[in-house]
Parts: C-alpha cells; structure tokens; sequence
C-alpha cells in the first residue's frame, strides 16, 4: 500500500520499508516457522521478509482471490464488513505464524489473520508492523493474541 510510504521522512526509514530484507532481523520474530502477509498488505514486504528469515511464505487475501480449497475469516470494518481467505492447506496444525503488514491501524485485519491461523491450526508467533498509528489503538486490540509486536516506526 501506497499510503504509509509519504510520511515516512527518514532516508533510512524509507529504505527498509522498500527493501525490507534489509532491515534488521530484529524486528521481526525469528522463531516462527512461517510469514503471512496481512490481506491488504502488498505481498513483496512479507515474502521478502520471509526470505530474509529463510522461511516459508504465505498468502492471506480478500474473499474470491484464491483458486483452490480455502477457509475464510468474516471480520468487521469501520463502514460494514469484510472476509479474507487462505489455502486450507496453508499452515499445519501447531505451525507457528509472523504476521506481517505495513501498516497498523484500528488491527482489524491483523486481528482477522490471526483468527484464520488459528482456524487452521497454527499459533501466531507474533506481528511485525512497518508503521503503526498509536492514536488508533491497533497494538493493544493485537496484544491479547500474542505479545510480541515488532513495530517500526510510530505516529
């Protein structure tokens, strides 16, 4: 998404928001056994995320993108409602799941990645967030699924 690269001032900060394999290993939770990419994430941060932590990567998406056997999340949004899907056979029972995204807002959507982890039988093993709003409350509505949350840069 687009949105969270303008107000981004930092030179450096831009670079590890474009080129996230850059980035440190250390914001990001090294134990999990794989990498999802929120629904309205681009995909390239968290696949190349997932490269960088030589893990697998996996594909969370809006209902009616993916082709083949899928489970799907309903979650709320601020002006109606959402589904988001994923392969059913995406990630095993126990396997544990970073989630990552670009931006964190309200959380909703994370949180709706979550559930469909757990739906499948994974555990979160945390968030990796590049920008969080704060004033939107995002990080406390995603500490009741795990407590850690890598976060980037804050506004």
């Amino acid at each position: 998404r687009g949105e969270a690269l303008p107000s981004i001032a930092s030179v450096a900060r831009v670079r590890l928001v474009s080129r996230p394999a850059d980035a440190p290993v250390a914001y990001a939770v090294s134990a999990a056994d794989g990498v999802v990419s929120g629904p309205a994430a681009d995909i390239r941060p968290g696949n190349a995320l997932a490269l960088r932590l030589n893990k697998p990567f996996v594909l969370i998406r809006k209902a009616g993108q993916l082709p083949a056997h899928k489970i799907i999340q309903q979650y709320e949004l601020e002006y109606g409602m959402a589904a988001i899907e994923m392969h059913s056979d995406a990630i095993g029972e126990g396997q544990r799941v970073l989630i990552h995204d670009d931006l964190l807002a309200t959380g909703g959507s994370a949180e709706a990645a979550a559930k469909l982890i757990m739906q499948a039988g994974g555990v979160v093993a945390g968030f990796s967030m590049l920008v969080e709003l704060g004033f939107l409350g995002g990080a406390s509505r995603l500490g009741a699924i795990s407590g850690d949350i890598q976060i980037l840069v804050r506004y």
